[in-house]
């Protein structure tokens, strides 16, 4: 599987300690299989998400961010995910 792509990350606050933060590109992605003979199928899509930052203290943050990488038809690449960071 390869997958390449930009995007842009404009970022919003909404407060002191909250920050929210949208994503918009484009990507490609290719996958590769090799069951009975080798098999190739690449997808172009427009992706975007939306990630949002809690400052729980001066250098500390809670993120939580929501994905949609590529999108072809009825079949969609997404993912979610929360995080606990430092800054240093």
């Amino acid at each position: 599987m390869e997958f390449t792509g930009a995007f842009v990350k404009p970022k919003y606050p909404l407060g002191d300690n909250l920050e929210v933060f949208g994503r918009v590109g484009t990507n490609n992605l290719t996958i590769t299989s090799s069951y009975n003979g080798k098999t190739s199928n690449s997808y172009s899509s427009y992706g975007g998400g939306l990630t949002a930052y809690i400052d729980a203290e001066k250098k500390s943050y809670i993120s939580a961010e929501y994905m949609v990488w590529a999108s072809q038809g009825l079949e969609k690449l997404t993912g979610g995910s929360v995080a606990f960071g430092r800054r240093f």
